[in-house]
C-alpha cells in the first residue's frame, strides 16, 4: 500500500544543496512575475532552512499548515521561525520578518491531520504593500469544482530532498468531495469534512509546499496539507479548506488588524460554509468544529507522537542541517 504522504522532507545539508534547477511543484511552471503571487510566503527555520509555505492574509499574519509549526519533534518557538516574502528565488532573503506568535488550531490532530491550520503573527508589519507583497482575499464559500492554482518551492517527487530555487505554480482541478472521500476510504483513510481535494496525474503539490496557498478565483481557498505520493493518478492532494475556518481566522487576527483591513481580506459573498464532525476510519480522533473559538495552542503545547501519515513539509532538512552545524562546530 502506498504511504499516505505528509509533505515532510526537503533540503539537504546546506543552502547550496537545498536548491535544484528542475521544476518542483509537480507538473509546474516557473513564476517569472512575482506580482502575480504577492501573497506567497515561506517559512525559515533558525533563519537558515526553508521548509514550508505560507500565505499573507493581513498586515501581520500569515496562514499556514499546523504541521508546519512542528519542524522538529516539538512545537517551534517564535524565535526559531521567520517569514520570507516578495522573492522568486529561494535564497533571496531581502524581506524577512521575525515571528511574535504561533497559533495552532486547538483541535489539530497530528495523527489524522484534521484541522491542519495555523496562524503566524509577525513582530512588525508587512506594510507598506508593494506589487510583490500583498495579502489575499479569503474564500468563504465551499468549492467543489473548477480549476485552481497551487504554488511553492517544493519538490516534484514524493520523498525527494531538494527544494526548487525558483517559485513554481501549477493549475490543478478540484476533485468532487464525495469521489475523493470514497477514494481515500479505499486506502483506509478518512479525509473528514473540512478538506478540499485537488490535483490529477502529474499535477500536484509536493514536499516543501506544505502550508502554501491553493487559490481559486483569486481567493485563498485551501492550505496545502497532505496526500498519497505526489501527482498520483488515483489520489489527489488534500488541502485544509479555508472557508471552514473563517470565524477562527477572524478571531485570531483581530487583535492587530483594523476592522477595515479585516473587511478587505475576506470575500464579500453572503453565504458561509458550516462545519460538521465526522468519525475517522483510520484513527480514533474526530474532526471537531473548525470555527471554534476555544483555546488555541500558542507555542506551549506538547505534541503527541507523529503519525505514519505523510504531510508536505520539508522536515529532514531541519534534522540534517542541525547535524551538520554540530559537526562543523566541533570540527568533526
Amino acid at each position: 500500500m502506498k504511504c499516505f504522504r505528509m509533505i515532510l522532507f526537503g533540503c539537504l545539508l546546506s543552502n547550496s544543496l537545498c536548491t535544484n534547477h528542475e521544476p518542483k511543484v509537480v507538473g509546474g511552471t516557473e513564476v517569472t512575475d512575482r506580482s502575480n503571487f504577492p501573497y506567497q510566503a515561506y517559512l525559515l527555520y533558525i533563519d537558515t532552512i526553508p521548509y514550508c509555505g505560507a500565505t499573507i492574509i493581513t498586515e501581520r499574519h500569515v496562514l499556514t499548515a499546523a504541521h508546519c509549526c512542528f519542524p522538529t519533534a516539538s512545537l517551534a518557538q517564535p524565535s526559531e521561525i521567520s517569514v520570507v516574502t516578495g522573492n522568486l528565488d529561494l535564497n533571496d532573503r531581502s524581506n524577512v520578518k521575525q515571528v511574535e506568535n504561533i497559533m495552532v488550531h486547538e483541535n489539530y490532530d497530528r495523527y489524522s491531520l484534521y484541522n491542519d491550520i495555523a496562524i503566524i503573527k509577525i513582530s512588525e508589519t508587512f506594510q507598506p504593500w508593494t506589487n510583490n507583497i500583498r495579502p489575499i482575499h479569503l474564500n468563504i464559500d465551499d468549492v467543489d469544482s473548477g480549476t485552481c492554482t497551487v504554488s511553492g518551492w517544493g519538490t516534484t517527487i514524493s520523498g525527494d530532498n531538494q527544494m526548487h530555487h525558483k517559485l513554481i505554480y501549477v493549475e490543478v482541478p478540484i476533485v468532487e468531495k464525495e469521489k475523493c472521500r470514497s477514494t481515500y476510504l479505499n486506502a483506509g483513510i478518512s479525509i473528514g469534512e473540512n478538506r478540499i481535494c485537488a490535483g490529477t496525474f502529474g499535477k500536484d503539490a509536493c514536499q516543501g509546499d506544505s502550508g502554501g496557498p491553493l487559490v481559486c478565483s483569486d481567493k485563498l481557498t485551501g492550505v496545502v496539507s497532505s496526500g498519497i505520493d505526489c501527482g498520483d493518478a488515483v489520489y489527489p492532494g488534500l488541502y485544509t479548506e479555508v472557508a471552514k475556518y473563517i470565524e477562527w481566522i477572524k478571531l485570531h487576527t483581530s487583535d492587530t488588524t483594523t476592522s477595515s483591513t479585516v473587511a478587505s481580506t475576506f470575500s464579500t459573498s453572503t453565504s458561509k460554509s458550516t462545519s460538521t464532525s465526522t468519525s475517522s476510519v483510520s484513527t480514533d480522533s474526530t474532526e471537531n468544529s473548525t470555527n471554534s473559538t476555544g483555546t488555541t495552542t500558542i507555542v506551549s503545547s506538547t505534541p503527541t507522537q507523529s503519525s505514519s501519515t505523510n504531510n508536505r513539509m520539508a522536515f529532514s532538512v531541519v534534522l540534517l542541517t542541525l547535524i551538520k552545524i554540530i559537526l562543523v562546530f566541533y570540527n568533526l
